[in-house]
């Protein structure tokens, strides 16, 4: 069926308030049921009984008078917007879908689709509020929940995909408009946060759990969650690095890596996760101790990894030496002064590390622990159970004792079982050979070997 071009246009608004227009003019209906009997059946343009037309909206009448309502409903309706709106026969109604109605659900629906994703701001101009907000009606109930929440859902993915791809800026407006619909929203609150921590504004990322705390007190009567707490923390106790560098405060050293090239590669396989490691089982290492005597090369070989792990960290590679230390209670305040965390007088200082470290990606490197055992395996194990994204590098002369802990002796440099038959062009050929070389050039540049 062909409608004629020069045939005015209609537009019916179902988000927020009822409004049907005709060239950017309001056109009334009769009544208020004649309203919601439009809106029904635009929402669902399948055919439907008369009788339960005439229920559903003049139930509250006799059978006769809410028949009679429906009889005189639809002429209003090919009256006042065009005879062929409707298709209607002595058992059913329906909308014509061949005639050109606008409808504000359909666009919303369309924009929905993973093609058109990106067109976040024309559905937001869409959602002008709730399905039909000023209307009571209980078939509406459902109704207005689903496109509630499938809009929600929508502004939250795309506040995630933002973020994900750093445009932290458009993320939290996209979350801000979120909040705008359902204030109570955590995970809106907890993005805005994660984007104002990623740019640098602590101070923002402050206000906003303050707002969030405020807004979940007053409206349900709870607190913030453990989660929204550990962003707080965050933004209190630790810098975020800008996004030209990651952080990290591992010692440089002042002479090159000589060997270990496949522990090297292993250690970085086992801590970088499944995504990059092609080691089998692919699962990371949450506890990796490197073990082995005094002065085999544990620590040069921890400093080499973390520096070659740091990318693979958002939150950095932190490194904690401990053998200055000689009181076990000072570990946990070790590893707070390292990441710059102001201990607070009214809670145990391992509970506020796990909660400044819950939300965060990094590697914690504990150099030295022999003469600490204990107070290092049961601040580590207080950490990982808590923070799912946090792996520990340990050095120590013996294991930390944990179950998952993953141990890797550390073996002296290779040097020639015998000196006898050793021609100088094989000396490089042994690592340990190769380190001493080294070494005694530096300080002697003409030795020859």
């Amino acid at each position: 069926m062909n409608f004629d071009d020069d045939a005015p246009s209609f537009r019916l608004y179902l988000f927020g308030s009822f409004r049907l227009e005709s060239e950017r003019q309001p056109i009334r209906l009769p009544t208020r049921k004649v309203d919601a009997l439009l809106a029904y059946l635009a929402l669902h343009p399948q055919p439907h009984s008369r009788e339960k037309l005439a229920a559903l909206f003049w139930g509250e009448t006799t059978d006769a008078q809410a028949r009679a309502s429906l009889r005189n409903a639809l002429p209003a309706l090919r009256r006042l917007i065009h005879p062929e709106l409707l298709l209607a026969d002595r058992q059913t109604v329906q909308l014509n879908p061949a005639y050109p109605l606008w409808v504000d659900i359909r666009e919303f629906e369309t924009m929905l689709s993973p093609s058109s994703i990106a067109h976040i701001q024309p559905l937001i101009a869409l959602y002008q509020g709730d399905l039909l907000i000023d209307f009571y009606d209980d078939w509406l109930v459902p109704e207005r929940a689903y496109y509630r929440t499938r809009y929600l859902e929508t502004l939250l993915h795309q506040t995630r995909e933002l973020r994900a791809h750093g445009e932290y800026s458009q993320a939290i407006a996209i979350a801000q408009t979120l909040l705008t619909v359902e204030p109570t929203s955590e995970t809106a609150h907890q993005q805005i946060m994660a984007c104002y921590l990623a740019l640098g504004d602590r101070d923002a990322a402050r206000r906003q759990f303050t707002s969030c705390r405020e807004i979940l007190r007053e409206e349900l009567g709870v607190e913030p969650s453990a989660d929204t707490l550990a962003l707080y923390n965050r933004s209190r106790q630790i810098e975020i690095a800008s996004p030209d560098a990651q952080p990290t405060n591992l010692p440089v050293p002042l002479t090159s890596f000589i060997g270990r090239e496949a522990e090297l590669d292993e250690l970085k396989q086992r801590l970088q996760g499944p995504e990059l490691s092609n080691i089998d089982p692919p699962a990371p290492v949450r506890l990796l101790t490197l073990t082995g005597p005094g002065g085999s090369g544990k620590t040069r070989l921890a400093i080499q990894a973390g520096s070659a792990l740091v990318a693979a960290f958002v939150d950095g590679v932190w490194w904690v030496e401990l053998a200055p230390l000689s009181d076990p209670a000072f570990v946990p305040q070790a590893v707070a002064k390292v990441l710059n965390f102001q201990e607070q007088p009214d809670r145990p200082l391992i509970e506020s590390l796990q909660n400044a470290l819950r939300a965060r990606k990094l590697l914690l490197i504990l150099d030295n622990c022999e003469h600490l055992i204990a107070a290092c395996a049961d601040l580590v194990a207080a950490l990982l159970f808590a923070c799912p994204d946090l792996q520990i590098l340990a050095t120590s002369r013996e294991p930390l004792g944990l179950t998952g802990e993953l141990i890797r002796p550390v073996a002296p440099l290779a040097v020639p079982a015998t000196a006898d038959a050793l021609r100088p062009d094989q000396l490089s050929d042994y690592e340990a050979l190769r380190l001493f070389i080294e070494r005694a050039t530096a300080v002697q540049p003409a030795l020859s070997l």
